[in-house]
C-alpha cells in the first residue's frame, strides 16, 4: 500500500485535533480550526445584537418624553416634573419642576445636545424653557412667544461638557420657520433665517428634523439638511449660517415623498471618520442615504446626499395606532413607526407594541419583537450607542453588542469576498469565506488558485486532496501541497512529514512520468531538491523518507545493507518486525544497546516473544526505566509465551527491578501488587507486604484495595493492622482464623483498643457456639405433658365404667396434693436459703470489724452451701465454652467478670467458678488495701496539721558567711528574707526576680496599686507630723518671748529709775516718799500686764496639748490600718514563695528562660551561638 492509497482513507476530525494544537494561527494555518472557536461562534450566534433591559424606575406620573445623550437622561413627565439622572451614580436622581400643572402648559417636546448638559422644553401652549446643568435653574425663553419648537440642530464644535455657552444652533418651528440662536451666560442671541415657501400649508410646513455639520478640514463650509413630513432639503454654503440660507434661497436642493402624517423624523449616524448616513421617516417609504463630505459638491455634483434607496415597512396591525394617528390615516394600507434610529448597519422602527431591526445592506427583518406596553417614542444614545424605548409607566434599555457580526455574510452571498474576509471576526468565518471561494473558482475550472485558497481553509485535507486527485494532472495537487507545507508552522512536526513525504512522492511520480521531457524534468528535480534541503534544515525528513519510499517500491535487502552502514537499526528492527522475524530484530537491538528503540518496539516483541525479549530487559538493567515498559507489561499475557510455560514473565521482570535493582518508584510496587493479589499468589504477597531482604514503596489503600478485590483476605488483615484499624482487622480475621486475630490484638498498644477488640473476639465465639435455652427445654416438658394426658384420656374414654370414673378422681385429688406438697417445699428451700445467707453476712461483717478475717473460708463455706442446694438445670456443652474461656483468658486484659456478661443469663456459672471465686479474693484485697490507705492517709493529716503549729514558733540560724541565692553576695549587707527551706535572698534581688520572671500582668498590677496606696499613706502622715513639729517650735518661741519681754520690762524699769536719779539731780524730791510712791505705781503696772501675758499663754499651751495629743493617736491608727494592710499584702505577693524550691516556679515552667525583649539576655545569648571552625 502506497502512502497516496493512505491518505485516500478519510481519518476523523478528533485524530486530526490529537495531531494539531489548539493555537488559532497555527490551527488557522494549518486548515484546521479547533473544537473551541466553533463554540466561540456558537455563543456569538447565541448572545442577541439587541439586547432588552427593563429599566428600574418608578415614575412620580406617566412619562411624557425622554432624551439622552452621553450616559445622561432627562424624563418628563405629564405633571411638568423633570427627572435628571447621570448613568454613572444612577442612585442619585435629581428632580427639577419648571411651572404649575395646566393642560395648556404639559411638556410636548424635549432638545438634549451631545454633552447632555443643555435642554430645551417646548410646551403645548408655545412656551419654551432651557435648562443647563449644573446651574439646576429652568429659566423661560422670552424672545420666542408662541413659538412652537420642532426641531433642534446643535452646534457641532460644542465647548466643553460644563460650557455655558452653546454657540450657533438652528431652531426649527411648527409654523416652517427657522432661527439661528446661541445660549450665552445671560444673553440669547435670536435671528430668523429662513421660512418655508407660502405652497407648503398645513402638515407641510412643520420642520420636524434639522441638522447641520461643518465641512472636514473646511471650517467656512456648512451643510444644513432639515425635513417636513412630506419633504427633505438640503443647503451647502458658508462661511456663516446667515450666508447659507441666502446663497440657496433660489437654489434649493429638494427631494419630496408623498405624505399625510403630521409627524416625520431624520435619524443620522456619524461614524468617525466623518462619513454620515441618514434615515428618513416617512408615510409610505423609509428613506436612507449616504452624505458625502469628502470633495465639496460643484456645479457638476449639485446634491451630497447620494446612495439614495426606498425600503418598504413590514406589515402591522392598524389597531396599534389608535393613540397616534388620525382617523383619516387609520384607513390608509401603509403602516409607518413612530420613531426610528439610525446605526451603523442597522435601522430601527418603533411600533406602539413592536420593536423591528433591519439589516441596511439587504433589507433583511432580523428582530421583530412584540410587547404589551404602549410606546410612545425613543431615544439614542450615540456615545454609549444604547437605545431607550419608554411608554407611560415603563422604560427600556437596548443594548447593541456586535453588530457587524453577520454583515459578512452579505458580502458572501454577493461574492464580495474581500469585502466579508474585512468584516469576518473569528477564524470559522474566514474559513467559511476562504471555504466557499476556493469551492467558486474550482468550479471555474480556476484550478490553482483554488488549491492555494484551499490550502489556508479548514476543510477535511483528505477531501481536498481527493478533490484535486480526481484531476488527471497532478500539478493542481503538488500545488496544494506546496502552500500547505508553508502554512504549516515548525512546532508540528508530523503534520510537516505528512505532506512532505506525499509531496516527495508526487514529485517522484511527476518525474518518472516526465523523464522525455528534460525542462520539465529538471524543473521537478530542482524542486525535489529544494524541498529536500528545506526539509533537512528543519529536520523534518531523513532516512526514514528514503526507507518508507524504497519499501513501498518493494527494494529490501539494498535497504538494509544501506541502514546497517549508516548506523539506522531503527529501520532494520521495522523491517524484521513487518517480516515477523522477531529474534532477530532481538539480536539487532542487542547490537545497538539504544534503549529508546527497544522500548519503542517492545510491545510487539513482549507478545510475539515475551521471554527472549525480559531476558534481554535484564541486560540493559538500570538503563531502562520500568516505568516506561508498564503499558506494555499490562498488554502481556501468560499464554504468549513462545516455550508454553506458566511463569508469568512480567511478574519476573517487575521483582528483578524491585529486588535485584532496588527500584523505588511507587508505580511498579503497585502493579507488582496487583499481579500478586490478581493471580492468587498469597505467599509472595505476604512476603512483598512484609518484606525483611528490601524495602518497600507502595500505598497501604491502593494495596488494600487490590486485596479486597481479588478476596485476599489474610493480606487484608496484615494491611488492616499496618494501618492500626485493628477493629477491621479482627472482624476479617473472624471470619476465617480467631487465632489470626488473636495475634492481631496482642500486636496493637492501646490498652483501652486492646480491650475492645478482645471484647469483639469474646462475643464473636461465644455467638459461635450451639444455643440452649430454658425456653426449648420448658416447651419439650410441656410437649411431653400434654402428650401423657392426652393417652391416659384415650385409654379412659376406651374404658370407661363407674368404677374406674372413682378411681380416676382419687387419683387427681392426689395428684393435686402432690402439687401442693412440692410448693411448699420449695418455699421452705428458699427460706433455708435467705436465712444461710443472712447469717453469712453477719459473720462476714463480725470478721471485718476484727482484723483476724479469712476470706477464703467464707467463699469456700458459700460455694459448698450451694453445691449442696443447687438444682441440675440442662447444662451446655463443657469442651467448646471451656475452650472460649481459656482462649480468652490468654490475654492480659480479659478479666472474669468481664468475660461473663458476654455469656447468654440463663447458662450455669459451673464452669466459672474457680474465676469467680479468684476474682472476689482479690476484690476483698482490694478493699481492705483501700482501708488501710485512707487510715494512713487522715494520720499523715493530723501530722501536718501538729508540724504547722510547731513550725510557727521557730526560728532559723544564719551564718557568718550566708549569701545570697541569686546576687551571690553576703546576706548581712542589706535587708533580707528567710524562707523555711533555707534559702535566703536579699529584698532587692527578690523583688527583681519576681517583678521581671514570675508575676503576671494582673499581680504586677496589684503590686503597684498597693505601693501607691502605701505611699500616699505615708505622704499624708509625714504631713501631719511636719505641722506638729511645727506647733512645738511655735511653743518654744512662747517661751522665748516671755523671757524677752521679762528682760524688756527690768530694762525699762532700770532706764526709768535712771531717768528720775538724773531728774532729781536737777530738781531733787521733796520727800522720799514722794520717790517710793511713783516706784511702787509703775511696778504695779508692770505686774499687771504680765498676769494678764500669763494667763493667756497658759490657756493656749492646754489647747495645744489637747490638739497634739489627738493627733498622734490618729497617726497611730493610719500607720496600723493602712501601712500595714497594705505591707502585708505586697510581702505575700513578693516574699509569700521560695523562687527555688517554692510554688510559684513550678507555676513558671512553661515560660521561656530567656526574655527576647531584653537587649541584655539577646546579646548573651548570641554569645552561645557555636562558631564553624573555618
Amino acid at each position: 500500500m502506497t502512502l497516496f492509497d493512505q491518505f485516500n482513507k478519510p481519518t476523523s476530525s478528533s485524530t486530526i485535533y490529537e495531531l494539531l494544537g489548539t493555537n488559532v494561527y497555527q490551527l488557522e494555518s494549518l486548515g484546521y480550526i479547533s473544537k473551541e472557536n466553533d463554540l466561540e461562534q456558537k455563543e456569538l450566534d447565541r448572545t442577541p445584537i439587541f439586547n432588552f433591559v427593563p429599566v428600574k424606575y418608578n415614575p412620580p406620573a406617566p412619562v411624557k418624553y425622554i432624551q439622552v445623550s452621553n450616559n445622561i437622561v432627562f424624563i418628563g413627565h405629564k405633571n411638568n416634573h423633570i427627572a435628571r439622572i447621570d448613568l454613572s451614580d444612577p442612585k442619585n436622581i435629581e428632580k427639577f419642576t419648571f411651572t404649575q400643572i395646566e393642560d395648556s402648559c404639559l411638556i410636548r417636546k424635549m432638545f438634549l445636545d451631545p454633552s447632555g448638559n443643555h435642554l430645551i422644553i417646548g410646551c403645548k401652549n408655545g412656551e419654551n424653557y432651557y435648562f443647563h446643568y449644573p446651574r439646576k435653574k429652568i429659566i423661560k425663553i422670552n424672545k420666542f412667544p408662541n413659538k412652537k419648537i420642532q426641531s433642534v440642530a446643535w452646534n457641532p464644535i460644542i465647548g466643553s461638557n460644563l460650557s455655558q455657552r452653546t454657540d450657533s444652533i438652528l431652531i426649527g418651528t411648527f409654523d416652517g420657520l427657522i432661527y439661528e440662536t446661541s445660549f450665552k451666560k445671560k444673553e440669547l442671541y435670536v435671528n430668523q433665517l429662513y421660512a418655508l415657501p407660502e405652497e407648503n400649508r398645513g402638515a407641510k410646513r412643520i420642520i420636524s428634523s434639522i441638522y447641520f455639520q461643518y465641512w472636514p478640514r473646511r471650517s467656512d463650509k456648512i451643510v444644513v439638511i432639515f425635513i417636513t413630513p412630506s419633504q427633505l432639503r438640503q443647503f451647502f454654503g458658508g462661511p456663516t449660517l446667515e450666508a447659507l440660507f441666502q446663497q440657496n434661497i433660489n437654489n434649493q436642493q429638494v427631494i419630496e415623498l408623498p405624505s399625510s402624517l403630521h409627524y416625520s423624523q431624520l435619524s443620522i449616524y456619524e461614524e468617525k471618520r466623518g462619513e454620515s448616513y441618514i434615515a428618513w421617516l416617512n408615510q409610505t417609504l423609509l428613506f436612507s442615504a449616504k452624505i458625502d463630505m469628502k470633495t465639496y459638491p460643484e456645479h457638476s455634483q449639485p446634491s451630497v446626499i447620494i446612495e439614495q434607496k426606498l425600503t418598504e415597512y413590514p406589515e402591522d396591525d392598524e389597531e396599534d395606532y389608535n393613540d397616534y394617528d388620525e382617523e383619516e390615516e387609520k384607513k390608509k394600507k401603509a403602516n409607518p413607526p413612530i420613531a426610528i434610529a439610525n446605526t451603523k448597519h442597522h435601522h430601527i422602527l418603533l411600533y406602539p407594541t413592536r420593536f423591528v431591526a433591519k439589516m441596511k445592506l439587504d433589507n433583511q427583518t432580523i428582530l421583530d419583537e412584540s410587547f404589551e406596553d404602549q410606546f410612545i417614542g425613543l431615544s439614542h444614545d450615540h456615545t454609549k450607542n444604547i437605545i431607550w424605548l419608554y411608554s407611560p409607566n415603563s422604560i427600556y434599555e437596548v443594548h447593541i453588542s456586535n453588530e457587524n457580526r453577520n454583515v459578512w455574510k452579505v458580502f458572501l452571498d454577493r461574492k464580495d469576498y474581500p469585502t466579508a474576509l474585512q468584516y469576518s471576526q473569528t477564524p470559522s468565518q474566514k474559513n467559511t469565506i476562504r471555504s466557499q471561494q476556493a469551492e467558486d473558482y474550482f468550479k471555474k475550472n480556476r484550478f490553482e488558485p483554488s488549491a492555494r485558497i484551499y490550502a489556508k481553509t479548514s476543510l477535511s485535507f483528505e477531501r481536498v486532496a481527493l478533490k484535486f486527485s480526481k484531476i488527471h494532472d497532478k500539478t493542481y495537487l503538488k500545488v496544494f501541497l506546496q502552500e500547505k507545507l508553508n502554512n504549516i508552522s515548525l512546532q508540528n512536526t508530523p503534520q510537516l512529514t505528512m505532506v512532505a513525504t506525499w509531496l516527495v512522492e508526487i514529485l517522484l511520480q511527476l518525474m518518472i512520468k516526465n523523464q522525455n521531457e528534460k525542462q520539465m524534468y529538471l524543473q521537478l528535480r530542482t524542486e525535489l531538491l529544494s524541498l529536500l534541503g528545506k526539509c533537512k534544515e528543519d529536520k523534518i525528513l531523513g532516512n526514514k523518507l528514503i526507507f518508507n519510499l524504497l519499501s513501498a517500491h518493494g527494494i529490501s535487502d539494498e535497504l538494509v545493507e544501506h541502514s546497517e552502514h549508516v548506523g539506522e537499526y531503527e529501520l532494520i528492527i521495522s523491517h524484521y518486525i513487518h517480516q515477523e522475524e522477531y529474534f532477530s530484530a532481538l539480536e539487532a537491538i542487542k547490537k545497538s544497546q539504544d534503549k529508546t528503540m527497544f522500548i519503542q518496539f517492545i510491545p510487539i516483541l513482549l507478545i510475539h516473544a515475551p521471554c527472549k525479549t525480559v531476558t534481554t530487559l535484564k541486560t540493559f538493567g538500570k538503563k531502562i526505566d520500568p516505568k516506561l515498559i508498564l503499558p506494555a507489561l499490562m498488554r502481556y499475557q501468560i499464554s504468549h509465551n513462545e516455550d508454553n510455560s506458566q511463569e508469568n514473565q512480567a511478574i519476573i521482570y517487575l521483582e528483578y527491578c524491585v529486588i535485584t535493582l532496588g527500584n523505588q518508584d511507587i508505580v511498579i510496587h503497585h502493579y507488582l501488587l496487583y499481579l500478586y493479589a490478581k493471580h492468587n499468589q498469597e505467599k509472595q504477597l505476604l512476603e512483598f507486604l512484609n518484606p525483611q531482604q528490601w524495602v518497600p514503596f507502595y500505598s497501604k489503600r491502593y494495596a488494600l484495595r487490590m486485596c479486597t478485590r481479588f478476596n485476599q483476605k489474610r493480606a487484608c488483615v496484615n494491611l488492616y493492622s499496618k494501618m492500626k484499624l485493628y477493629e477491621e482487622a479482627v472482624d476479617l480475621a473472624l471470619t476465617f482464623d480467631p487465632h489470626f486475630a488473636k495475634v492481631i490484638v496482642q500486636d496493637c498498644n492501646d490498652d483501652e483498643k486492646k480491650k475492645v477488640l478482645w471484647v469483639k473476639i469474646a462475643k464473636a465465639l461465644i455467638e459461635q457456639l450451639p444455643p440452649e435455652s430454658k425456653k426449648k427445654e420448658n416447651n419439650k416438658k410441656r410437649s411431653k405433658r400434654t402428650k401423657k394426658k392426652k393417652r391416659n384420656n384415650n385409654n379412659n374414654n376406651n374404658h370407661l365404667s363407674s368404677d374406674e370414673s372413682e378411681d380416676s378422681e382419687e387419683e387427681i385429688f392426689r395428684n393435686k396434693l402432690k402439687k401442693k406438697n412440692s410448693r411448699r417445699n420449695n418455699k421452705r428451700f428458699n427460706r433455708r436459703k435467705n436465712k444461710n445467707k443472712k447469717r453469712f453476712n453477719k459473720k462476714r461483717n463480725a470478721k471485718y470489724d476484727n482484723d483476724s478475717y479469712n476470706d477464703e473460708d467464707s467463699y469456700d463455706s458459700y460455694d459448698s452451701y450451694d453445691e449442696k442446694h443447687s438444682s441440675s438445670n440442662s447444662q451446655m456443652d463443657l469442651t467448646t465454652r471451656r475452650g472460649v474461656l481459656n482462649f480468652l483468658m490468654e490475654s492480659d486484659v480479659f478479666d472474669i467478670e468481664t468475660i461473663l456478661p458476654l455469656f447468654p443469663s440463663f447458662q450455669l456459672i459451673d464452669d466459672f467458678k474457680k474465676e469467680v471465686v479468684e476474682t472476689l479474693k482479690k476484690y476483698n484485697r482490694q478493699i481492705t488495701k483501700l482501708r488501710t490507705e485512707m487510715e494512713t492517709a487522715t494520720d499523715n493529716s493530723e501530722k501536718i496539721k501538729k508540724n504547722i503549729t510547731n513550725f510557727q514558733g521557730t526560728y532559723r540560724v544564719i551564718g557568718e558567711d550566708q549569701k545570697c541565692e541569686i546576687c551571690e553576695k553576703k546576706i548581712f549587707h542589706s535587708d533580707f528574707v528567710l524562707f523555711a527551706c533555707q534559702h535566703t535572698f536579699h529584698k532587692k534581688c527578690l523583688e527583681q526576680t519576681m517583678i521581671n520572671n514570675f508575676l503576671s500582668k494582673k499581680e504586677l498590677d496589684r503590686l503597684k496599686r498597693y505601693q501607691n496606696s502605701i505611699k500616699e499613706a505615708e505622704t499624708k502622715i509625714q504631713r501631719k507630723l511636719k505641722l506638729q513639729q511645727r506647733k512645738l517650735l511655735l511653743n518654744k518661741n512662747e517661751n522665748k518671748l516671755k523671757k524677752i519681754t521679762s528682760n524688756i520690762i527690768e530694762k525699762k524699769r532700770n532706764s526709768q529709775l535712771n531717768t528720775k536719779s538724773s531728774r532729781l539731780g536737777k530738781s531733787a524730791p521733796k520727800n522720799k516718799h514722794d520717790l517710793l510712791d511713783s516706784n511702787n505705781d509703775f511696778e504695779q503696772s508692770n505686774l499687771a500686764t504680765s498676769l494678764k501675758l500669763k494667763n493667756s499663754l497658759m490657756k493656749s499651751k492646754k489647747n495645744k496639748n489637747i490638739n497634739i495629743n489627738n493627733e498622734k493617736s490618729n497617726t497611730k491608727h493610719l500607720l496600723q490600718h493602712t501601712i500595714q494592710k497594705y505591707k502585708s499584702e505586697v510581702k505575700k505577693i513578693l516574699y509569700g514563695n521560695c523562687v527555688i524550691c517554692g510554688e510559684i516556679l513550678i507555676k513558671s515552667v512553661d515560660k521561656p528562660f530567656i526574655n527576647l525583649k531584653d537587649d541584655k539576655e539577646q546579646f548573651e545569648m548570641s554569645t552561645w551561638k557555636i562558631k564553624k571552625n573555618k
